[in-house]
């Protein structure tokens, strides 16, 4: 039988910020992208946002996957205890 393990607590509230600012950011660039005229620049600040937005859902992906891990007690090999 292996003991529990509990991961140390992680700080998830600044990644939680991150993706939440990362999306925001993104949001602006697509605006920022419409109202440009110049195709070249309007066509770089569209990719960039796509970017912004898709590195924003990573980050609030991971997040929800620590809080996951938190909430879920492990053995030390990583897998989920038996209970009987």
């Amino acid at each position: 039988m292996t003991a529990r393990y509990t991961p140390p607590p992680r700080d998830i509230g600044g990644l939680e910020i991150a993706a939440a600012l990362l999306m925001v950011c993104g949001g602006v660039a697509i605006i920022a992208s419409r109202v440009l005229d110049d195709g070249t620049a309007s066509m770089v600040l569209f990719i960039a946002s796509i970017v912004l937005l898709l590195v924003g859902l990573l980050c609030a992906q991971r997040a929800k996957e620590l809080e996951r891990e938190r909430q879920e007690p492990t053995d030390r090999d990583g897998d989920q205890p038996n209970h009987p």
